[in-house]
């Protein structure tokens, strides 16, 4: 399980051990995890952790929510950034801690159903970015589905599999498909199907550049 480290200054001040599904986070008493700030809205972000994967979204705070000092509505999480809701920071970790505070989580709703839009794909992979990439990847390497905030597929790499997600946005700015209605997940899993070695190369270069794992796309990487 990850583990959320609530920050004062340089030190931690909580340590919270986060579980599959869904956390709220706000000054209200209902939320999974309570963060007693007058900044803080009452009902501020929600993670989502499913798998490999986590995504923090702004549930329509004052104050905002930043992801590595940058203000967001929905973004995946990887290990080592810093969330900032309102004047809490918290730093996100892979690393399980058994000792740390248990928030129990909520079942994940289904995913959503609201409108995508996809459009055309601009990638220059560097020299050597192809690689670790198969011309012809296995049935079981293609395998995707809709996860959180994008579309979870597993990446060959080396005799091994390394999990991998690009995120609706980066669908978003680089393919020509559409998403909309109740298929729109589908619709995205099949953008990334018709795309799938263009996105296996842009994955493969990222983990180039930044070996950790879950591999994470997002719009900037292209």
């Amino acid at each position: 399980m990850p583990t959320l480290l609530v920050m004062r200054g340089a030190r931690f001040a909580r340590r919270i051990r986060v579980a599959e599904g869904e956390l709220r986070f706000g000054r209200w008493d209902g939320n999974e995890v309570v963060l007693p700030s007058q900044k803080v809205s009452r009902v501020h972000a929600v993670l989502s952790c499913q798998g490999a994967f986590a995504t923090i979204k702004d549930a329509h705070s004052t104050n905002g929510t930043f992801v590595n000092g940058t203000r967001i509505d929905s973004m995946p999480v990887l290990d080592g950034d810093r969330l900032q809701l309102a004047d809490v920071e918290l730093l996100f970790c892979r690393m399980d801690d058994p000792t740390a505070e248990f928030a129990q989580a909520r079942p994940a709703p289904a995913p959503d159903a609201a409108a995508t839009d996809l459009a055309g794909l601009a990638f220059a992979a560097s020299p050597g970015a192809y690689d670790d990439v198969p011309t012809h990847p296995s049935p079981r390497a293609r395998r995707a589905q809709s996860v959180g905030e994008g579309v979870a597929f597993t990446l060959p790499m080396r005799g091994r599999d390394v999990s991998a997600l690009i995120t609706y946005d980066a669908l978003a700015s680089h393919f020509g498909a559409y998403a909309f209605g109740e298929e729109s997940c589908s619709r995205a899993v099949d953008a990334y199907e018709e795309n799938h070695l263009a996105i296996h190369v842009a994955a493969t270069y990222r983990y180039q550049q930044l070996p950790q794992e879950p591999v994470v796309l997002r719009a900037r990487d292209f």
